[in-house]
């Protein structure tokens, strides 16, 4: 039997200890109590927060803040809101960020270069890579690009403790929010290395193998752009529905199945970034692809989105109906 203990359940990542010495469980995007003393204090985008230690989380479980912990959670006591991990949470306007997350191993600096040795000889050579975050050794993706959700972190951080058990045995799964504009998505997803480009256009412009009877959930303002997809929808033999705004959206994406999710970059009460970090921190969410729409983009760093926010496709208008088909076309399985 399971052991209960007093508390709220938070995600171990969601603890650190900020730049003054406090230690934060934080609540929503731009918002985090401090522990000790129960005030709520505002959290500064971009700054490096360090991952709670066992040592500082069992002063919190002696001063009565915390019951219990582990490797993935933290039992806090007296939060100061019921749900404040509600993936529909809404205050005021936020800025564009996408959480992402990497693994601190707890190192001090002076192990960088035994560790980064380490990754190089072992299978984790071509996924990974060490840096310094705070001060301490930090497990990333390859060139430092940060992983895209909890899951895949922890995936990493156990494969660390399988083979190296005491050299990462206080490594902990720490997250950063990662500032994105508009331009930092720029791409459309492209066909198999056994389909031609040519073939996958062709393909798409008929076949309906893997788009009949599948869901699609539209979230975009523009009346020209609402005709253009629910028309293409019917082509594909798509079932589309349409969200009224983007709470209808999310709560609708969290309580039904859809296979697919197209949307406008700008929305009326909240920015698309937004939207993908709240769905990416749903698990049933994580892998829904996504098509953005923007008004305009300039390319820039592609790879840094696509590993963090995991959009599956950019597109600008004015859309192209036979590219919308496509990509729509490769976003529900198409080859």
């Amino acid at each position: 039997m399971t052991k209960a203990y007093n508390g709220t359940a938070v995600p171990r990542h969601f603890v650190f200890v900020n730049t003054l010495g406090a230690t934060i469980v934080q609540l929503n995007s731009d918002r985090g109590q401090d522990l000790y003393a129960g005030q709520i204090v505002k959290l500064i985008p971009g700054v490096q927060n360090s991952p709670a230690s066992d040592a500082e989380l069992e002063r919190l479980k002696v001063a009565g803040r915390i019951d219990h912990y582990n490797s993935a959670y933290v039992w806090v006591i007296g939060l100061p809101e019921p749900h404040v991990y509600d993936p529909h949470y809404s205050g005021e306007k936020k800025q564009q960020r996408v959480r992402s997350y990497y693994i601190n191993t707890m190192l001090p600096e002076t192990d960088l270069a035994n560790v980064q040795v380490f990754l190089q000889q072992s299978i984790l050579a071509e996924t990974c890579a060490a840096e310094l975050r705070s001060g301490e050794v930090a497990i990333t993706g390859v060139d430092g690009v940060l992983f895209g959700d909890f899951d895949r972190a922890e995936s990493i951080r156990q494969q660390l403790l399988e083979l190296e058990p005491q050299g990462f045995a206080n490594s902990v799964v720490a997250f950063a929010n990662v500032e994105l504009r508009d331009s930092q998505l720029v791409h459309e997803l492209r066909p198999s290395e056994e389909t031609s480009e040519l073939a996958a256009i062709i393909a798409s412009q008929s076949d309906t193998t893997v788009t009949a009877g599948k869901r699609l959930l539209l979230l975009v303002g523009t009346l020209d752009d609402r005709k253009l997809i629910y028309n293409l929808s019917l082509d594909l033999k798509i079932a589309i529905e349409v969200a009224a705004s983007t709470d209808e959206a999310l709560e609708r994406l969290e309580d039904e199945h859809f296979d697919l999710l197209i949307m406008d970059m700008q929305l009326p009460d909240m920015h698309a970034w937004e939207v993908v970090g709240k769905l990416r921190e749903v698990s049933k969410l994580r892998y829904l692809p996504i098509i953005l729409i923007a008004d305009h983009a300039v390319p820039e760093d592609t790879s840094l989105t696509q590993a963090v926010s995991q959009v599956d496709v950019y597109l600008e208008r004015p859309l192209s109906k036979a590219r919308l088909r496509q990509n729509i076309w490769l976003a529900l399985g198409g080859t």
